[in-house]
């Protein structure tokens, strides 16, 4: 599943770091790391995880004005489907709640949590489900 020149990143609680095509190589499948991309999870489908919760790629990507990003639960869970910048920072919280088990979908309109639109650039989509990160993938906005 790994391309090459690609880097990988993994969330060290808020923090997100760059561990860069090299370190990859040695990560176990349980690290939660992740690919810029399509990937969502190391040694796993795209879109879904071992808890049987997954985060799909949102479209249209790249996006201007908005996206749809679809995820789905195997089982009832408090998720948090949030964005953050490529430092890691987070934009805005889209879901925080208790969810049904099934497909979501939530609709990104470019904005941070006080309603301003954010400049064209690189965004991470992370969903948690009961505390754990489950997924990031990248979504690109064009102003």
């Amino acid at each position: 599943m790994h391309r090459a020149g690609t880097d990988f990143f993994v969330f060290e609680g808020d923090t997100l770091i760059d561990l860069g095509e090299d370190e990859y190589i040695g990560l176990a499948p349980d690290m939660g790391a992740f690919e810029f991309g399509d990937l969502t999870g190391v040694g796993q489908d795209p879109g879904a995880d071992q808890s049987g919760a997954g985060l799909h790629l949102n479209y249209p990507n790249p996006f201007n004005p908005q996206t749809w990003i679809r995820y789905e639960l195997a089982l009832p869970a408090w998720v948090e489907l949030s964005i953050h910048d490529v430092l890691g920072r987070e934009i805005d919280m889209l879901v925080s709640a208790k969810k049904d088990a099934g497909a979501h979908r939530v609709l990104w309109d470019g904005r941070n949590e006080q309603g301003i639109a954010v400049a064209s650039g690189i965004y991470l989509c992370r969903l948690r489900v009961d505390g754990e990160i489950i997924a990031a993938h990248r979504m690109t906005l064009l102003r």
